[in-house]
């Protein structure tokens, strides 16, 4: 691959500029391009790219010089954009993008090749961790790179500065420790944990709830006691948002930690059936961590779900193997709807009239098919249970500004108003999931929500794509705590609805035409 981008190098220099080295022109190009002048009179960002990546090839004793130049085009602002502040939370364009992915892919092979690990240790040392010299962009860009990486040399920077008070870096670092076993690892997401369950401490805790949905603690890991008591006190509390954030972390515990600590959430949710704080959601989420840990389906009943505990233990103990048979349970769509507090965000695009099925299957099209699914979600709700419905295509509609009660009445309002609805337009998902949040277009809260979960039907291609996903759930559902369940109409997707559900704790399926 090098050799190519050696031939290519020699193709493409920047020859109006100033400096005869490669790296003093990429550093012209990007004060140029900061500038809000034309790049290089016509060099493009990827030329820079391709030409640093021939330079190493040529020089490999300048890597980390090359290293240092394509950090700083990883970190490329908009044109005419200032410097990186310290909680910045702009979107480059898409001129922008396109040179930071080429950067950030040319620093990938770089480290691919960096088999002892050299230029990742020289990174952490010189870029990472040396906040008073060096840019913040560059830094935040290096501390990205190592993301999902686990490269050991790395790992005291990221400690360090997954405790930075700059939320960029801080931010940075913790994504990249995301999923890492190591115990220091579990520590500091366990020690996020605990700061959350203070009022007004809550701080990037969205984190290490991803974290430890993705590895598994030895029960000697001094993190486990810590986990285990964060489940104990948050999948109990009367707060409902508390709660969901608690049951995430469950997957991180052994059935002998976490099964004991489950029955008795379930049965305290099931003692508040007919206070205000009741969540059906609450109980049904602690009842399927029950049933993947046991492949049992015993449903919202601690009594039962105790019983069977007792007598797994006595089975063990006695050295008997578990029942091979458990029970099932049928779905519904696909889906298990899992509270009685829902907004359902429906595609209203001009591709929703398409037919569903060869044939138009009698006529139905996918905007008439997505309809009757909606109507027989909310009628499955009940009279207890509490809705809203949001139709989007290039903006968005609301079948009311607060949630109503399922009843037959509302049900029936809700039909009407969907019959006044037709396809149209395109499909700009974004927008209307910030509306189903109350969050703002800076992604900030506004006012109170009382919805805990989100139906989105759609037909899979929407035109912002996935990129926006992460990105938002980081800087809201951390406090919103909403999970998404998504029902793609359609065989092709671009990944969002997917994505939504999965970071979310919710169900993705496919409504194939």
């Amino acid at each position: 691959m090098f050799v190519h981008l050696v031939l290519l190098g020699l193709l493409f220099g920047p020859a109006q500029s100033k400096s005869a080295d490669p790296i003093g022109r990429a550093t012209e190009w990007i004060e140029r391009w900061g500038g809000s002048r034309a790049a290089a009179e016509g060099v493009s960002g990827d030329a820079i790219v391709r030409e640093l990546a021939a330079l190493e090839v040529r020089a490999p004793e300048r890597r980390f010089d090359v290293a240092v130049a394509l950090l700083d085009l990883a970190a490329l602002r908009p044109r005419g954009v200032g410097p990186v502040e310290p909680d910045d939370d702009y979107r480059p364009d898409a001129a922008t993008a396109a040179v930071r992915k080429e950067a950030v892919h040319a620093l990938a092979a770089l480290l691919e090749t960096d088999a002892r690990h050299e230029l990742a240790r020289e990174l952490a040392v010189r870029v990472m961790v040396d906040a008073s010299g060096q840019p913040l962009g560059r830094r935040v860009a290096a501390l990205e790179l190592f993301a999902g990486r686990y490269v050991r040399e790395t790992e005291l920077a990221l400690l360090g500065e997954s405790h930075s008070e700059v939320p960029l870096a801080r931010r940075a670092a913790l994504r990249a420790l995301v999923g890492w076993p190591d115990d220091a690892v579990h520590r500091r997401m366990a020690g996020l944990l605990e700061e959350s369950l203070v009022p007004g401490k809550a701080r990037d805790d969205a984190f290490a709830l991803q974290h430890f949905q993705s590895t598994i603690l030895p029960t000697s890991s001094a993190a486990c006691a810590t986990v285990t008591r964060y489940l104990e006190r948050g999948a109990a509390a009367t707060d409902w948002r508390v709660a969901t954030r608690a049951l995430r972390v469950a997957p991180a515990l052994t059935n002998d930690r976490a099964i004991p600590v489950l029955i008795a959430a379930l049965e305290t949710w099931v003692g508040r059936r007919e206070s205000p704080a009741a969540s059906l959601r609450i109980e049904t989420e602690i009842a399927r961590e029950l049933e993947r840990r046991s492949r049992r389906h015993l449903g919202n009943h601690p009594d039962r779900w105790r019983t069977w505990w007792d007598a797994e233990r006595e089975r063990r103990a006695a050295g008997v193997d578990a029942d091979p048979d458990p029970e099932t349970v049928a779905g519904f769509f696909g889906l298990k709807p899992a509270s009685d507090r829902i907004v359902f965000v429906i595609d209203r695009s001009g591709s929703m009239d398409d037919p569903l099925g060869t044939g138009g299957m009698g006529g139905t099209t996918r905007w008439r098919a997505a309809v009757a699914q909606l109507l027989r979600f909310v009628e499955a709700l009940g009279p207890n249970g509490r809705f809203r419905v949001i139709v989007f295509s290039d903006e968005n509609w609301s079948s009311s500004r607060e949630m109503k009660a399922a009843t037959p009445r509302n049900v029936a309002a809700l039909e009407r108003w969907l019959a006044g609805q037709r396809p149209g337009g395109g499909t700009q998902l974004a927008p209307a999931v910030r509306a189903a949040l109350s969050v703002d277009d800076h992604q900030r809260l506004v006012g109170e929500l009382e919805a805990d979960s989100v139906v989105i039907l759609c037909d899979g291609q929407t035109a912002e794509g996935p990129g926006w996903v992460q990105p938002f759930l980081e800087a809201v559902n951390g406090e919103r705590c909403v999970v998404f369940y998504g029902v793609q109409i359609g065989s092709v997707g671009d990944g969002t609805l997917e994505g939504l559900a999965r970071a979310s704790g919710g169900e993705f399926v496919v409504s194939l035409d």
